[in-house]
């Protein structure tokens, strides 16, 4: 039975493509089973770029490339994971990230099943990039507006290759010494390849541990409303494409809440003083590797709370509180001079939560 959650309506970027065996990734055994089998399919990257190919009337998909596509690499790899020393940044980087048990596949143990995937970035490798150069249609995906026309699967899967790969490629000194890291645990962690005793690396002889672990910048993305969602604030960012008006974006800081965090994007970069703030969708975004927290901040309107004013932090081009019928008009395609993100962004999600709410005649106490 599987364990991943109701995909059928997940946001972009994040569906749940695979069973994550996370525990399974330090077992060098089924990592080269699974990296070798012919079912597996390869989510190929050159330099952070997708590999890819045109469906026809689906448009354009991911290209997976198989084991025997790659099996130079591939080989090489999987002894380089399975020697303990582990796998060096300089040469092609692979991640392993799951297990798609709607499929048949590889089978380990008599309870670990389905087709394996894994991201793999071969931009380092000229001959392999020669190699797929000469493959019939296919394409480097370099623009990310085709990125957005791809299924979900696809995309979630291009997400979750990429933010290992770009970590990786990051990362490739330790932060404590300065020596090497290397890749282990089927290419989900970082090692120092520094000597523990001679070297006294702060991170290599940590009590706690000695593995670095990928990071993800935690992003708060807020819808501005009036309690009774009557009104919305919607912003435009100096480097929005074109008159494109959105939520309140900014990174969270050490020791903030999300809520915090919310409230204080939304004062700094407008002038408002929201109340009260609620969490409504979270959204992986590979660019490079964030996640995004929708949240809504709610303003108790008396003539000061709602004032909007730039002059604090200036990344606002404008701000302006819209009605929300006007709002409700432009999301359903109605024409303006303006428009708001499209429905593959979370902020789509969130102005919509908010015409949902009124729609439903829902206050916020």
């Amino acid at each position: 039975m599987s364990v991943l959650p109701d995909n059928e309506n997940a946001i972009f970027f994040g569906r749940e493509c695979v069973n994550r065996v996370s525990f399974l990734r330090d077992d060098s055994d089924f990592i080269t089973l699974a990296a070798k089998h012919p079912s597996t399919k390869y989510a190929v990257l050159n330099k952070g770029v997708i590999y890819g190919y045109n469906k026809g009337e689906s448009g354009p998909a991911v290209w997976y490339a198989t084991y025997e596509d790659l099996k130079g690499v591939i080989d090489t790899w999987c002894q380089q994971n399975a020697s303990g020393e582990g796998v060096p940044l300089a040469g092609i980087k692979a991640t392993f990230l799951g297990l798609d048990e709607s499929e048949s596949g590889i089978v380990y143990r008599e309870r670990y099943s389905g087709v394996a995937y894994f991201g793999i970035e071969v931009g380092c490798d000229d001959k392999v990039v020669s190699l797929l150069s000469e493959k019939q249609n296919l394409k480097l995906y370099d623009n990310r507006n085709i990125i957005f026309k791809l299924e979900n699967f696809d995309a979630s899967t291009y997400s979750h290759a990429k933010m290992y790969l770009d970590w990786m490629d990051r990362n490739r000194f330790c932060a404590g010494c300065g020596k090497h890291n290397v890749v282990v645990h089927g290419g989900t962690k970082l090692l120092c390849s520094s000597d523990k005793e001679a070297d006294k690396c702060p991170v290599k002889n940590a009590s706690v541990s000695n593995v670095s672990f990928p990071r993800t910048d935690c992003v708060v993305i807020t819808a501005v409303s009036s309690r009774n969602h009557d009104k919305m604030l919607l912003a435009r960012g100096k480097r929005f494409p074109g008159p494109m008006f959105s939520c309140v974006a900014g990174f969270m800081e050490p020791s903030e809440t999300v809520e915090a965090a919310s409230l204080r994007e939304v004062w700094e970069e407008t002038g408002v003083k929201g109340k009260v703030c609620d969490i409504v969708q979270t959204q992986p975004w590979p660019y490079p590797a964030n996640m995004m927290i929708g949240c809504v901040v709610y303003v108790d309107f008396n003539g000061i709370n709602e004032v909007i004013d730039l002059g604090h932090d200036p990344e606002l081009a404008d701000a302006k509180w819209v009605d929300i019928q006007e709002v409700k008009r432009i999301l359903e395609g109605g024409k303006a001079d303006w428009f708001i993100p499209p429905a593959t962004a979370i902020a789509h999600s969130l102005i919509k939560h908010c015409v949902d709410k009124y729609e439903a005649g829902e206050t916020r106490a």
